[in-house]
């Protein structure tokens, strides 16, 4: 029995390149794009990275070939000239690199047919070898020559060949395949993606131009044994991680036998999926006044107003009304009026200068009003996770809404300084509002990015699809307004807009005639009314609020702590992801903002012009599995 063939130096290294680019490729193979010759560095076997301008050649058979000892095969290849057409009636040259042990081609030339295929025919001999045949055009030599790799066994040897095929979404152009061989264990449910063992031997390279399927060959396997063919694909990659993105497994484990090779073997590479499954709490933040419709501002505004000029804009309110429903003429009181609600207003607020400041310059109430916080879960159950990622059926709920607001802190300073300071949450049914509950759908993505100033690879994220929800504009806005920020500013007795009004007008001693004391009386009940009304109607009874991750910008995922695998910045093994962050409420010094993003849309109406555009941030921490 001769031993195996050993290629020394130059030529050892070209077989091993020539095998790194092995892909399968039948004979109706499309011609590939002309103008793209092969450069040396590739060894002249990727079509696709060739010089502009030339003819090419291209395999139509597999560029790696085995067959056992005394047999033959016919190797192929395809011409194309400048214009992409197929070349016929073309000189091909043959010719056999390395050391054959005898075996040998039936001719060092042949000529393209129609299709512009030319063959040449490998004769085996009995002997063990592993060489190479060349293919180069016989009267043009701008054209790069293309390889094949031949292998030859004899009868107490044949190969394993391993057919990879991958149909998920994730891209591996440029990151590597491994395929390996394992005696033990036997089954794939035994193998851990991870930590498998040690290969009897594997072969790692990146997919050519034509992607998969990948073809591997492992040639000189004794008579009588059997493997488990193992595949992964790296999402990422450095000297100290990585990150398997996609996996599979074969333990047909077919028996080499008489020198025959087994039927090739398939592996499906499945998607690893990182644990999502369970329940997160989350925080959102959205700014709802960006671009407000101009019919929103215009009910917003006057009551914006108040707390900038609160003793103006009552009595404007109440003078507009009462001209408007009764054609009562005040002008001749109007001073008389605003004279009495300042003086009550310096009443109402006594001494306390810091709720006069706020008061009167009106920011923070705006803010109270237009920056909302909602508190809720995210709840993913484990079978709605399917195995391409995608994700149908998860639940969003917002159980609290909120607010932030300087009066909530004990100093302006530690307001200034701790941005948690004024976060104050309600639960909607606290307010006698229903909290949010929708169904969403969306995926789990990799998209690793390896920082190199940080170590960090990113290499998991959520995308939220669009969902609309029910969303109360209006009477989250006249909640806070009448049961938080009146309270605050004054007294528990002042929580309404009538309570306010009442406040500063008492018709009482506005009016010396008992009929024009009730038109008063009836004027701040109706001012009232109007207000609230206006607020509460601000939007769409149903399914008026949409948001979702933008497309570009899904929510980058944050793993478990360091004890549980090595440092998280990189991990330090490769391994299954488990996360505990969906964002993180935090302003990096060097990536900016961590919170996720949302895409929010706000209709107000059935007008498709009443609409809100905005976005908001939010964040996400686990807090059980299902």
């Amino acid at each position: 029995m001769s031993r195996p063939l050993r290629l020394g130096g130059a030529a050892l290294w070209m077989a091993l390149a020539a095998l790194a680019l092995n892909a399968a490729c039948g004979d109706d193979a499309a011609p590939a794009a002309p103008g793209t010759n092969n450069t040396p560095a590739n060894n002249a076997n990727n079509p696709g990275n060739n010089v502009p301008g030339n003819a090419i050649l291209e395999h139509v058979s597999d560029r790696t070939v085995g067959l056992a000892a005394n047999s033959r095969v016919d190797l192929k290849i395809r011409y194309i000239g400048v214009d992409g057409a197929p070349l016929a009636n073309q000189n091909i040259n043959w010719a056999v690199l390395g050391n054959g042990e005898g075996s040998a081609l039936d001719a060092s030339q042949s000529t393209t047919d129609g299709s512009g295929v030319a063959a040449v025919q490998v004769l085996s001999a009995a002997r063990e070898a592993s060489f190479e045949v060349e293919a180069s055009a016989a009267n043009d030599d701008a054209v790069e020559p293309i390889r094949f790799v031949v292998n030859v066994e004899s009868k107490d040897f044949a190969s394993y060949r391993v057919t990879v095929n991958y149909a998920g979404g994730r891209r591996y152009t440029n990151n590597n395949i491994k395929v390996s061989l394992f005696e033990m264990p036997d089954k794939c449910e035994n193998f851990n993606p991870l930590r498998p063992g040690t290969a009897f031997r594997s072969e790692k390279r990146r997919p050519d131009a034509q992607g998969f399927p990948m073809n591997f060959t492992f040639t000189n396997l004794n008579n009588g044994t059997r493997y488990t063919a193992v595949a992964s694909a790296f999402a990422a990659e450095s000297d100290t991680v990585e990150v398997i993105g996609s996996f599979g497994c074969n333990d047909s484990r077919p028996a080499i036998a008489d020198g025959q090779n087994p039927e090739p073997i398939v592996i499906e590479l499945v998607d690893i999926l990182p644990e999502v499954a369970g329940t997160w709490a989350i925080t959102s933040r959205f700014n709802l006044g960006e671009a407000l419709p101009e019919n929103v501002q215009n009910i917003l505004n006057p009551i914006l107003d108040f707390f900038g000029d609160p003793e103006g804009t009552l009595i404007a309110l109440l003078v507009d009304f009462l001209e408007e429903q009764f054609g009562f003429d005040v002008g001749s009181i109007q001073t008389v009026l605003e004279g009495i609600a300042e003086d009550l207003l310096a009443s109402a607020f006594g001494a306390n200068e810091t709720v006069r400041n706020i008061l009167t310059g009106g920011a923070d109430i705006s803010e109270v009003i237009r920056n909302f916080h909602l508190e809720g879960n995210i709840i993913i159950p484990a079978n709605s996770i399917q195995p391409n990622g995608i994700i149908n059926g998860a639940q969003l709920n917002y159980f609290n809404f909120g607010y932030r607001w300087r009066l909530n802190c004990d100093s302006e300073q530690e307001f200034q300084d701790n941005p948690e300071c004024g976060d104050a949450f309600i639960p909607f049914g606290d307010a006698g509002l229903t909290p949010i509950e929708a169904i969403f759908n969306g995926s789990i993505n990799i998209n690793p990015r390896f920082d190199p100033s940080t170590g960090r690879i990113w290499f998991h994220e959520l995308a939220v699809d669009d969902h609309t929800i029910s969303f109360n504009y209006g009477e989250i806005v006249a909640y806070l307004i009448e049961k938080v920020a009146l309270p605050l500013l004054f007294d528990s007795t002042i929580d309404s807009i009538n309570a306010l009004l009442r406040r500063f007008i008492v018709c009482a001693e506005l009016f010396d005639s008992n009929v024009f004391e009730s038109i008063c009386d009836v004027a701040i009940d109706e001012v009232s009314n109007v207000l609230r009304a206006q607020l509460t109607q601000l939007n769409l009874s149903s399914d008026n609020f949409t948001i979702g991750t933008p497309p570009d910008q899904p929510c980058a995922l944050y793993e478990r702590e360091a004890d549980e695998y090595g440092a998280p910045e990189p991990p330090n093994l490769s391994h299954t992801p488990k996360f505990k962050e969906m964002g993180r409420d935090l302003d990096h010094p060097d990536h900016g903002n961590l919170r996720c993003l949302w895409n929010s849309q706000l209709q107000f109406s059935d007008d498709p012009a009443d609409v809100s555009r905005f976005t908001g941030r939010w964040f996400g921490e686990k807090r059980f599995d299902n």
